[in-house]
């Protein structure tokens, strides 16, 4: 089912025109029709001219010309902002179009956002946190203080607000998605204690062959 979207930014005219255009097209020029609202992430548009409805049994004919419709949609319309996909279901072939750029802008509501601070050692053993676990809360300070926990403790190259600073700064590419892991501290031979000037004195409790990440996620 095609998800409806939250607190995005809305397509300019220009791309709803585009949406129309390649509607039209299709309509027009193939035995394909438009399944869904233009305002989705998606354009379905499916076909069973040539199905068979009683066994439910798509047509290769059918199927066919889904191929080729793709290959006229990406010489007309380019692979960006859209990227194109064919699926048989039962006697009907369906032709989905997402609209790549449909999440530009998109966050989640302000309390709907959660951490995973993580680390991967060089032989590829690791382990993740996900700060809604730990903070036991969806309230966002909570999970930012979680976030500061996990850094205080295992991070010495930079202070724990930094590493929130960044972690706030990574783009969520959707509903319930997690952001790309950013490398926040490399591998290093450091084993206890911070250097002088450092935010918090505490021993330092750091893995030294280990790589630290942070990723951003929507909390569902």
């Amino acid at each position: 089912m095609i998800k409806k979207l939250k607190g995005f930014k809305q397509f300019n005219e220009s791309q709803s025109n585009s949406h129309d255009d390649i509607i039209n097209y299709i309509e027009t020029n193939t035995s394909f029709i438009f399944g869904n609202s233009k305002d989705d992430e998606e354009l379905v548009f499916r076909t069973r001219a040539n199905g068979d409805v009683g066994s439910e049994t798509y047509s290769d004919i059918d199927y066919q010309e889904g191929i080729e419709l793709i290959k006229d949609l990406k010489v007309k319309y380019g692979d960006k902002p859209y990227s194109y996909s064919i699926e048989a279901v039962d006697e009907w072939v369906d032709i989905v179009i997402n609209k790549d750029d449909f999440y530009d802008g998109y966050e989640p509501d302000h309390n709907k956002v959660g951490y995973v601070f993580s680390y991967k050692r060089k032989d590829g053993r690791g382990y993740s946190w996900e700060t809604v676990r730990e903070a036991e809360s969806y309230n966002r300070d909570d999970q930012r203080q979680s976030l500061r926990e996990f850094a205080i403790r295992y991070i010495y190259e930079m202070n724990p607000d930094e590493v929130v600073k960044l972690a706030d700064e990574l783009l969520i590419p959707g509903e319930n998605k997690y952001s790309e892991p950013l490398l926040i501290q490399k591998a290093h031979g450091k084993t206890s204690g911070r250097s002088e000037g450092t935010w918090k004195s505490i021993d330092y409790n750091t893995i030294p062959d280990a790589d630290f990440y942070i990723k951003r996620r929507e909390i569902w």
